[in-house]
């Protein structure tokens, strides 16, 4: 799929976990996709905040875990659909187990794909 910026896709990988965050990163940019990488919420919400103001989004799709420090994935999904240079951005939640189905109907804010643990790197993108 061609992104916003010609070539692969821009994607923003929020893991605080490094090394899945790196894995992540390397298997998508063999693809020819673009990432970048963001270690906790706040430092995705600043990445994110960069594109406010700009006609094109930043980024094309974002990748968020769902256990991280200082702003979980739950909750930066929530500040994504709640701005709107980001509430249109394609969401995958990384989680370790499915929600229940009547847990799901209680998320306000829905991401646009659940990637369950472990998965394929290059499931993320499809």
């Amino acid at each position: 799929m061609i992104g916003a910026y010609g070539g692969g896709q821009r994607v923003l990988i929020c893991d605080d976990e490094r090394h899945i965050a790196r894995l992540l990163q390397v298997n998508l940019e063999r693809q020819g996709h673009t990432v970048v990488c963001a270690f906790d919420g706040r430092e995705a919400v600043e990445r994110l905040s960069e594109a406010d103001g700009l006609s094109l989004p930043l980024f094309d799709r974002v990748v968020l875990d769902i256990m991280m420090p200082i702003m979980d994935g739950y909750e930066l999904l929530q500040w994504i659909r709640s701005h709107d240079h980001t509430k249109n951005l394609w969401v995958a939640l990384v989680v370790s187990r499915m929600p229940h189905d009547d847990l799901s109907e209680q998320i306000p804010y829905r991401p646009d794909k659940y990637l369950l643990k472990p998965f394929n790197p290059l499931e993320v993108l499809s």
